[in-house]
């Protein structure tokens, strides 16, 4: 059985390996695992998976990242960052989420007569307060998908993003938000030359067709299939295999139902609850009621593909789109020239449409310029003033502040100051942090982190303001954080400390 102190050196480890990850610029790591696969990835999720051993600690670790990514879709990197906090305890966790509680900032304070914006227009505010150097392109991408799909949908707690947004990634050109595109409906792949062969003779690339009923969701293959013609099915979309006779007679015979594969079963369940079909196992099943009766469009779509060293993507894919008045789904295309840089930008488009969604569900942001950490070191020191009596339990809390000093530095380090010392980057982070603690001291946090305090101006932030941000109506706040994934990551890596303190106490098969 490993101790403690091997698992928390073994998480420790990886925390160092994606610190560069964490703030503006993200340095893009190159990772070769064990079968030799090399990949280019500036998501820490991403990295981290890659990096995983046979050690209990790090498996701790992934499964945490995991429920963080599979509950808010972002925050990963705030969450392994905070991993450093070796000496955490319950009440520094305390004053951390008591800290993102008293400094999060309504959005309508955040962006300028936020409630009276279209929705469309309160994304691109978001957008722009939530991005940082390096996604401006999938900024512009989430925008795009999220302003299309309904607004009260998109907010809905019970419905996960996969079901509203799916991405896809095509090889070729330059990664811009100009070859990648949004579109509306579910976008499926062809990724079999027959079937591709087949729709681009039956469906010109600009032709349309408009389907009202007669819309079959088949999870199984058409073998046994024998097409008529006057056929009252339309469409028959299948998850399975597709042989080349019933190819062949579906385009041979007049008026015969036209055959498109379906790449996943998640993708065909999708179609199925746009179309108002039901999915059946095979033909023989196939009962009136699976029949659609919701009008589609469907055009097939075709994108350029550079040959290169990587596998080559799908550039065919098929556009179904419901008739009605909001959209029900939307569709990213990813353009790059390799496939580890367009799958990093579709990674970091799905985590800023997960921000904003995340933003527009809680009404809350947090200063994303570094001061929040400072603020949590002026609490801790507060706590450990407060334990005083306890002289060991007030040492320990003191000395979490080290902690937070170094996600500071990191924060700077990490962001376009150039030439720059790491005693002037401490010395900055050190500055901040005693102004929080002379404030909190002097009026009491309650009211220190209210409206009427200057907590969000440039004086208690890490990271200096730019001409070319944007900033808010009072002229405080050029950059957040977004407070759902923020407060979750935080929960969360205490969560691991604490277990891996802890593993002495179990037995680990």
């Amino acid at each position: 059985m490993m101790d403690s102190a091997v698992l928390l050196q073994a998480v420790a480890g990886v925390a160092r390996a994606v610190r560069s990850l964490y703030g503006p610029n993200k340095l893009r790591k190159q990772v070769t695992d064990e079968l030799d696969q090399t990949l280019f990835s500036a998501d820490v999720y991403t990295v981290t998976s890659v990096l995983q051993s046979q050690n209990a600690g790090t498996s701790i670790l992934q499964q945490a990242l995991d429920d963080q990514r599979q509950e808010v879709g972002t925050g990963c990197t705030t969450m392994l960052c905070s991993d450093i906090i070796l000496q955490a305890v319950s009440s520094a966790e305390t004053c951390c989420l008591t800290t993102a509680k008293y400094m999060r900032i309504p959005l309508a304070e955040a962006v300028p007569s936020f409630q009276k914006l279209v929705f469309a227009r309160q994304l691109e505010a978001l957008g722009l307060i939530l991005s940082t150097n390096n996604n401006r392109i999938a900024t512009t991408l989430a925008v795009r998908a999220a302003s299309r799909l309904d607004p009260i949908q998109f907010c809905e707690a019970d419905v996960s993003l996969s079901d509203l947004v799916t991405t896809h990634v095509v090889l070729g050109g330059a990664t811009s938000a100009t070859s990648s595109r949004v579109l509306d409906g579910v976008l499926l792949p062809v990724t079999d030359a027959p079937p591709r062969n087949v729709l681009q003779r039956r469906i010109s690339s600009s032709a349309e067709i408009s389907i009202t009923g007669g819309v079959v969701v088949l999870a199984g293959d058409l073998d046994s299939l024998e097409f008529t013609t006057n056929s009252s099915v339309h469409v028959i979309f299948v998850h399975g295999g597709i042989s080349p006779p019933v190819i062949d007679a579906s385009v041979s015979t007049t008026d015969a139902p036209l055959c498109i594969p379906v790449s996943s079963y998640n993708s065909l369940r999708q179609l199925a609850e746009m179309s108002g079909a039901e999915i059946v196992d095979s033909w023989d099943e196939l009962l009136p009621n699976a029949i659609g009766h919701e009008c589609l469009q469907m055009k097939t779509l075709e994108f350029s593909v550079s040959r290169s060293q990587d596998d080559e993507l799908a550039s065919s894919f098929v556009q179904i789109m419901p008739d009605t008045r909001c959209q029900q789904h939307v569709s990213v295309i990813v353009q790059g020239p390799t496939k580890s840089l367009a799958e990093e930008l579709r990674n970091e488009t799905i985590k800023v449409i997960s921000r904003l969604r995340n933003a527009l569900r809680s009404g809350y942001v947090l200063p994303g310029n570094g001061g929040f950490w400072c603020a949590c070191a002026a609490a801790v020191k507060q706590e450990a003033k407060a334990l005083a009596s306890q002289e060991l339990l007030s040492f320990a809390t003191a000395r979490l502040m080290d902690s937070f000093t170094q996600l500071g530095v990191i924060l700077v380090e990490n962001s376009d100051v150039e030439n720059d010392s790491f005693f002037s980057r401490l010395a900055r982070v050190r500055t901040v942090q005693k102004r929080f603690v002379r404030s909190v001291q002097d009026v009491g946090a309650p009211k220190f982190y209210s409206c009427y305090y200057d907590f969000r101006s440039i004086e208690y932030a890490v990271l200096a303001s730019k001409m070319t941000e944007p900033e808010s109506e009072d002229g405080r706040l050029f950059h957040v954080d977004e407070y759902n994934s923020m407060a979750s990551a935080i929960r969360k890596s205490f969560r691991v400390i604490q277990l891996l303190l802890n593993v002495d106490h179990h037995q680990i098969n």
